[in-house]
């Protein structure tokens, strides 16, 4: 049987050793949340287990919003090799079977780039220098809040639209500036 977001949310959170899964309830509460969610009530949080905490990440915040909030979490208490292994399940999961043609590394991977890529600026960088993008395109792209805002721009805008060979030097760029990322993604 095929693991849920909600398997794998809980999986990260029962990882946590219950000092850590204190800061995790505490960061949680005092994050900003984006527009049009609500906090979750501090009382709802307090003295929660795993399994509580994460029926309301996603009651409150959605299954892709709850994610992302709980790995910018995870990454904000230190806990980045839980971070990292939530996103990786997560790719792993997202993966499409193999019935069709090969898809490119990069919209293989999307969802983990999206969520898993913390440096965005030197692969904007790189994509200019490759002429790939342009100074507007720059800009417009790191207005967005956060590196997860900005890679997910930078893949809807322009990357799903490119072809392999543009992609392989986004995939070139992503590797330069993330290396650790992209080999664990191509490890999997």
């Amino acid at each position: 049987m095929e693991k849920t977001v909600r398997d794998h949310v809980l999986r990260a959170l029962n990882e946590l050793e219950s000092r850590s899964l204190k800061s995790f309830r505490n960061k949680l509460n005092d994050c900003t949340v984006k527009e049009g969610c609500r906090r979750i009530p501090k009382g709802q949080l307090e003295n929660k287990d795993p399994e509580d905490i994460t029926n309301l990440i996603l009651q409150y915040y959605g299954d892709t919003y709850g994610v992302e909030l709980t790995v910018s979490v995870l990454r904000a208490i230190d806990e980045n090799r839980v971070a990292a292994e939530l996103v990786q399940c997560l790719a792993n999961d997202s993966s499409s079977p193999c019935s069709g043609p090969k898809q490119h590394f990069v919209d293989e991977h999307r969802e983990a780039l999206i969520s898993g890529v913390s440096l965005v600026e030197p692969i904007l960088d790189s994509l200019m220098t490759a002429k790939l993008l342009e100074y507007e395109d720059y800009e417009t792209i790191t207005r967005e809040g956060t590196s997860y805002a900005q890679m997910r721009k930078l893949y809807i805008k322009y990357v799903k639209s490119w072809k392999d060979p543009q992609k392989d030097i986004f995939k070139n760029a992503l590797r330069k500036a993330n290396h650790i990322l992209v080999e664990n993604l191509e490890k999997s």
